[in-house]
Formats: structure tokens, sequence, C-alpha cells
């Protein structure tokens, strides 16, 4: 059962497809000038959302469609709660590193860290591919485990020589504010949590989501 090849659905995998790349699409609006104003983020006085402004919301719901049919695919493989959990865990994990790397990324100066804004991103994106791709059985494990370390080392150091914010104020690599995937990492960690344990109970999950 262990090796069985999970069924998609086209409609969710379209969805998170399309938001996807609308995220990569409005993520760097901000660099852009005399753009079409219902584009970005509304000012927090206006009462309104721009296209921006849909973006997380929608992979959140995205999000909330996969948990119940991931988690009943992983039961069906006997996996127990707290393997779940471990899951949960680690995703979050990631989610959030690469949230951080990301928004930190966005400050970047880079006269100081001696390396271009668009480079910084490229080297963090393919390092996280590489530590979190799903790899075929087939691949050489000692590769595997190679690439991954190298690329943990890497981040490590882009970490390390990290410089950002202007001239007269720069700051060390920091938090800041998580950036969207580390939102989407926060949001995950919860509503997964509270399915592990609710196992499809309606009223539990809708008590959960009132609360919220």
């Amino acid at each position: 059962m262990k090796d069985s090849i999970p069924m998609r659905i086209a409609s969710i995998d379209i969805l998170h497809a399309m938001t996807m790349i609308l995220m990569i699409f409005v993520n760097d609006l901000w660099s852009l000038t005399n753009i079409p104003s219902w584009l970005e983020h509304v000012a927090p006085s206006v009462d309104g959302m721009g296209l921006a402004g849909g973006v997380f919301p929608v992979f959140l719901f995205i999000v909330g469609l996969s948990i119940p049919l991931a988690f009943d695919h992983r039961r069906t493989e006997g996996d127990l709660a707290w393997q779940l959990v471990y899951h949960v865990v680690v995703r979050t994990f990631a989610l959030l590193v690469m949230g951080i790397f990301l928004v930190n990324g966005e400050t970047l100066n880079e006269s100081t860290v001696g390396l271009p804004r668009y480079l910084w991103n490229s080297i963090c994106c393919l390092c996280f591919i590489l530590i979190w791709n799903t790899y075929p059985k087939t691949t050489n494990s000692k590769l595997v485990y190679g690439a991954k370390e190298i690329a943990i080392m890497v981040l490590l150091f882009l970490a390390f020589i990290y410089h950002g914010g202007e001239e007269g104020s720069i700051q060390r690599f920091a938090p800041q504010w998580w950036g969207i995937l580390g939102l989407i990492g926060w949001a995950y960690l919860a509503s997964e949590l509270i399915a592990v344990f609710a196992k499809n109970r309606f009223y539990i999950i809708l008590t959960a989501w009132i609360f919220f």
C-alpha cells in the first residue's frame, strides 16, 4: 500500500497551479510603476480588496480542500496520529523557513551583501527545491542527502551574510513579518492539527471554524 499512487482531483490541482501563478505575479507588483490600482493591495484605510488581496484567502481555501483528502489517504496507508502530526510539523517548518528567507529578500541591501535580489531569491528557491523535493525512489540516496546538505549549508551562509534595509539602518536576518508563505505555514499548522484530532467529525471542525 505504501507504494500506491495517491489519486488526484484535477480541479483542486488546477486551482492550486493557477493560484501559484497569480501569487508569483502579484508578489513583485510593488517594484513596478503606473499599474492599475485594482491589481494591488488596497490601502489599510480603504474598504475594499484588490486582486493581490485575493491570493492568500484562495490559497487557504485550497489547503482546506486538500486536508481531509490527504489525511484520509494517509490513514488508509496505516499512518497513526503521531505520524500525521510529525508530517504537519515538518511541512509547517518548511513553509516558515521559505517565508523568512523570501521576506528578507524583499529588503536585501544588494551593495552590502554583494548579491542582486533576483539572484538571492533564485538561490533560495533552488535550495528549497533540493531540500524538500520528492525524489524518485530510484535516485541514489547518497546523492539526495548530499544535495540536501549542500542546500542547507547554502541557506545558512545566506542568512549569515544577510544585510537588509538602507544605509544607516542596516538589519540582520530576522523573521520580520514571516512573509505570505510563513503566514500560510501558521494557518496550516492550526488547521491541520485540528483536522488530525477531529477525524472528519463535522461539529468539531465547525466549532473550530467559528472560533477562528
